[in-house]
């Protein structure tokens, strides 16, 4: 996806490689966009580790070893303008009160 001149930089974070693809297969569907323009990681170490700021992330909510709250609250201490919407199969009230606290856009059920 083309702003201005620049391209928005995005990335999906998920441990399940077939929500990855599959979350990929909806932006590229909804925004018109091409893979290579989205960056994919399988936890949220390997995000943290690549040092890359993203304009919009979506993150899975469990993911083993770091979680995606543990990993948005950290990539926010770096990267404050980044956006991050967490994906989730679960519709607890306590996980979407969680994701609330910590300044990303609320849960999306997939």
């Amino acid at each position: 996806m083309q702003y201005g001149t620049e391209f928005i930089k995005i990335a999906v974070v998920d441990d399940e490689p077939l929500w990855q693809q599959r979350t990929v297969e909806i932006i590229e569907k909804e925004c018109g966009l091409d893979a290579p323009h989205i960056d994919c990681y399988a936890n949220g170490q390997a995000l943290l580790d690549a040092q890359i700021f993203y304009d919009l992330l979506f993150m899975d909510v469990e993911m083993k070893g770091l979680d995606g709250f543990e990993t948005a609250q950290r990539y926010q201490r770096q990267y404050k303008c980044a956006k991050i919407a967490m994906l989730t199969s679960h519709t607890e009230l306590s996980r979407i009160i969680t994701t609330l606290s910590i300044s990303v856009w609320p849960c999306m059920n997939r």
